[in-house]
């Protein structure tokens, strides 16, 4: 989480209100960092429909190719500090209306089959260019995140569930180097430990 409010900051120093940090999915193999994908500034700013597809297909090249078994998904989102006031809400709709218990955050969100981990950090922004930070919310082994929001976890444990790993061949540097080929063509820069 820390990182993630470094980045946030500095983009607001650097570049000004309304600048986000890229969506970002952490990969995991036996609980270790195997995999960090970053999505391009395209990928970020397309049509919420076309963006999905991306992160989905990016998600299965990772699968498949380094036999991911957990995956951490950062990205800026809305929250409710209040769930029973918001139920049934659009959060981003709710957040432009005067009162309502909603705010902007870095949210991310952990996936291992069977369990989902929700982390939220709210924030709100002030002139001049400062980030002004809210307590975080933290739902271990479970997530608060409803309907259309849910649609990335759940497709985290889909992909865990049902992409099949495949054994890399004799020569790893080429099969590796075409995996990131393949999620750079998705929009998503790559680094590989």
């Amino acid at each position: 989480m820390m990182s993630a409010m470094n980045a946030k900051e500095h983009a607001v120093k650097e570049y000004g209100i309304g600048e986000e940090i890229p969506l970002s999915v952490m990969c995991w193999t036996d609980h270790r960092l195997s995999l960090v994908l970053s999505a391009s500034w395209e990928v970020q700013k397309s049509a919420p429909s076309d963006r999905f597809g991306k992160v989905n297909d990016a998600l299965c090249i990772a699968r498949r190719g380094w036999n991911i078994d957990a995956f951490t998904l950062i990205a800026e989102g809305f929250c409710s500090t209040d769930p029973s006031a918001t139920n049934g809400m659009d959060l981003r709709e709710a957040f432009i209306k005067p009162g309502m218990p909603v705010s902007e955050c870095i949210a991310i969100t952990h996936t291992e089959p069977n369990e989902v981990t929700f982390i939220a950090k709210p924030f709100s922004l002030t002139y001049p260019k400062r980030v002004v930070w809210g307590e975080e919310l933290y739902f271990p082994g479970q997530t608060r995140i409803r309907g259309q929001d849910s649609m990335y976890p759940r497709l985290m444990s889909k992909v865990l569930t049902e992409v099949e790993y495949e054994s890399p061949p004799v020569d790893e540097i080429e099969y590796y180097a075409e995996l990131g080929e393949g999620l750079a063509e998705q929009g998503f820069a790559c680094q590989w430990l």
